[in-house]
């Protein structure tokens, strides 16, 4: 064989390698394409159509991640100045009622002091005792009248006409245990993390408790129970800076796990309308 017939030979193998090599591309080109239809947004598909490979479904993730977005809660958090207010209104509710106590049950006792070569018996020193008195039903309602306005007044809350009445009528050692139940527990309930629901739960478990371990006054639970309410307030509050970042982490979370539609799964079924998630 000459040379000439060599390298014809090589060439004719070479180029036959090349279009075998082509067909096979060719061929893998063809069978990995998806079938094409020419239908839009709204036709009624004559065909049924099947996934030619594994894909993503944008749609159906994107829906998910909005919907694990939209299921998580606002994020709330303690308020300590809330926390505060209520601790401080209530002290100043319970200080308020025990001026009032005083004004009207005490008096201050004044003595004249008339001294040698003193010509003046007007002359009186600072009262240096306190006696009781016994004020009439009259100097009583006024006195609770004027509790009523100096609390709605001063805290802004609205004491019913029956609390006022039986805070100023009460007996001086019922109103202590009153006032040092009241401010005991209005500190314990502060300290927790409590909205409106959470508030009205926790100040109940209160009064059950009262109720089961006060050794005297026991009638005074369901008292003191209506007065935690009436002062105590929420002490929860909106945090957008927290809620954003929660409702993120769970859309981003969701998108990173796609809805994958396997190979073969039918997309679109004979007589289907083309929707934008199919097409």
């Amino acid at each position: 064989m000459t040379g000439l017939e060599r390298k014809a030979r090589l060439a004719v193998n070479l180029l036959f390698v090349i279009v075998a090599a082509v067909a096979m591309v060719a061929t893998v080109y063809i069978g990995s394409s998806p079938k094409q239809y020419d239908l839009q947004i709204g036709d009624v598909s004559a065909y049924d159509i099947s996934a030619p490979r594994d894909f993503a479904d944008n749609a159906e993730t994107m829906r998910r991640a909005l919907e694990a977005m939209a299921q998580v809660p606002n994020v709330m958090i303690r308020s300590e100045e809330l926390s505060d207010a209520s601790s401080d209104t209530m002290r100043q509710l319970l200080k308020t009622i025990q001026e009032k106590r005083d004004e009207l049950y005490k008096e201050p006792v004044i003595s004249v002091v008339t001294e040698p070569g003193n010509s003046d018996p007007g002359q009186t020193s600072p009262p240096d005792e306190i006696r009781p008195r016994r004020p009439d039903n009259h100097e009583i309602e006024i006195a609770v009248s004027s509790l009523i306005s100096v609390v709605d007044q001063t805290l802004n809350l609205v004491l019913p006409s029956g609390e006022a009445d039986a805070f100023i009528r009460m007996e001086e050692g019922r109103f202590q245990n009153i006032k040092a139940i009241t401010h005991a527990e209005t500190i314990s309930i502060a300290a927790k993390t409590l909205d409106q629901q959470g508030l009205r739960a926790v100040i109940d478990d209160t009064v059950a408790r009262l109720e089961s371990t006060m050794e005297f006054y026991k009638d005074d639970a369901p008292f003191i129970g209506r007065i935690l309410s009436l002062v105590i307030r929420p002490n929860v509050e909106y945090n957008a800076d927290a809620t954003d970042k929660a409702r993120q982490a769970a859309y981003d979370r969701v998108m990173g796990d796609p809805v994958m539609i396997n190979r073969g799964a039918r997309i679109i079924s004979q007589g289907g309308v083309i929707t934008p998630e199919a097409k």
